[in-house]
């Protein structure tokens, strides 16, 4: 199947979502990690804003999404995906050179019973950090950065886990 970006949509109803108990495979691939979470992290400081950086926003934002945008996030891709919700946020852009990178970047991940994990990249290098997402196959995204793929996350019907790119 070829790549395709990811698209932004709306969630189906709540009773699409995936409503197991997945579990989740804490991890590392690169400066990707994955972790297992229950709690929303609130974005402490002011979006980071600057001029000359255009930022799309999600124009029908998930009641997931929005529960993030209620905790300070930027969303940048809201899509739903074999059974989870996901959402992409960050705490603002910067420019790096003649591209504008985002900062703090992580990805959500929802199930019918809340959020269940986070996908989040610290890497300091601004052409290296987690920008988007992009749909590999019926199970799989994969996480990009400005100069390619950083890892993929599998979203199965029993367990989250992150692989490295293929």
């Amino acid at each position: 199947m070829p790549e395709r970006p990811a698209q932004t949509r709306a969630e189906p109803p709540v009773q699409a979502l995936s409503n197991a108990t997945s579990r989740i495979a804490p991890s590392r691939v690169g400066t990707v990690r994955l972790v297992s979470t229950t709690v929303l992290p609130a974005q402490k400081q002011t979006l980071l804003d600057s001029p000359g950086c255009q930022r799309s926003a999600v124009a029908s934002p998930s009641p997931s999404a929005q529960s993030a945008i209620a905790a300070g996030w930027h969303v940048s891709q809201d899509l739903y995906h074999n059974g989870y919700q996901v959402v992409l946020v960050d705490a603002g852009v910067e420019p790096a050179g003649q591209l504008c990178v985002p900062v703090g970047t992580s990805m959500l991940v929802f199930s019918v019973h809340g959020l269940v994990a986070i996908a989040y990249d610290r890497n300091g290098k601004p052409l290296t950090r987690l920008t988007s997402l992009t749909l590999i196959d019926g199970q799989t995204l994969r996480l990009e950065g400005v100069q390619g793929a950083l890892a993929n996350i599998v979203l199965g019907k029993d367990e989250v886990q992150l692989n490295a790119p293929r």
